[in-house]
């Protein structure tokens, strides 16, 4: 019961300690708030596909791949439990979804993409999540 209760005490104190919201020292109150923060909107122009990808919540990341011979466009979503969306560049025609989703699988229609497919480029990034 002893060692239990001070497994619990320890897990309790690393969790604690390794929350990123603790203080880690003294806050000074003089400390202005980040004021190089990001705030301009992403550049909805600039996205590949943006009759596809809502602009208005607009995926984190676009990635330019290789796959079977074909250019496509890799688009990792704003959060959690959500496919990545494979798409073809040049028409924006939905291939699959690699990973992501519940099962973090996809939806098993290119198990294959990571181990076959070759990084070209990233080729837009939302800079204001």
């Amino acid at each position: 019961m002893i060692l239990r209760l001070a497994l619990l005490t320890s897990a309790l104190a690393i969790a604690v300690a390794c929350d990123p919201t603790t203080p880690t020292g003294p806050v000074d109150p003089d400390t202005e708030a980040d004021t190089d923060a990001d705030t301009t909107p992403p550049d909805s122009s600039a996205i590949p596909c943006p009759e596809i990808w809502d602009t208005e919540l607009p995926p984190l990341q676009i990635d330019a791949w290789t796959y079977n011979g074909e250019s496509v466009l890799l688009a990792s979503p704003d959060c959690c439990d959500q496919y990545r969306e494979l798409r073809i560049a040049d028409t924006c025609e939905y291939i699959c979804a690699p990973d992501g989703g519940f099962t973090g699988q996809g939806d098993m229609r290119c198990t294959d993409f990571f181990d076959t497919a070759t990084h070209v480029e990233t080729v837009w990034v939302n800079r204001n999540p």
